[in-house]
């Protein structure tokens, strides 16, 4: 295995389809909300953080709340999760979920990690 749950290969962003799979869905995403109407920047175009200059998101929809406050943008930041370890060398753990008990947990566990990542922001 090459991590804890084996879903390495999975996610991994330098040797597998996770930055593409990524790239697709900001692809996608750019103009499915264009066609609602909205102003949208996509990755390198997406402003930087107040607080850190380096940090962006992958998708900007330009003034999508407006009210008494002004014009707000939202921003999307992205990421790619997997439901299911093993390792092609040991077939009996090949392709279990990780979380059985409960489909959602993946889903909740990087949602957390990115709200973590993202909170100072």
């Amino acid at each position: 295995m090459l991590d804890v749950h084996g879903d390495h290969i999975s996610t991994c962003t330098a040797h597998s389809g996770a930055t593409k799979v990524h790239d697709w869905m900001v692809g996608r995403l750019g103009p499915l909300f264009r066609t609602a109407g909205h102003w949208v920047r996509t990755q390198h175009a997406v402003s930087t953080s107040a607080e850190n200059r380096q940090k962006r998101g992958d998708v900007e929809i330009l003034n999508y709340l407006q009210d008494a406050a002004g014009a707000r943008n939202l921003v999307f930041d992205l990421a790619v999760t997997h439901d299911r370890y093993g390792s092609s060398a040991q077939t009996h753990q090949k392709s279990l979920l990780i979380h059985p008990q409960d489909l959602d947990a993946p889903l909740h566990v990087a949602a957390r990690k990115k709200i973590n990542t993202c909170r100072e922001q």
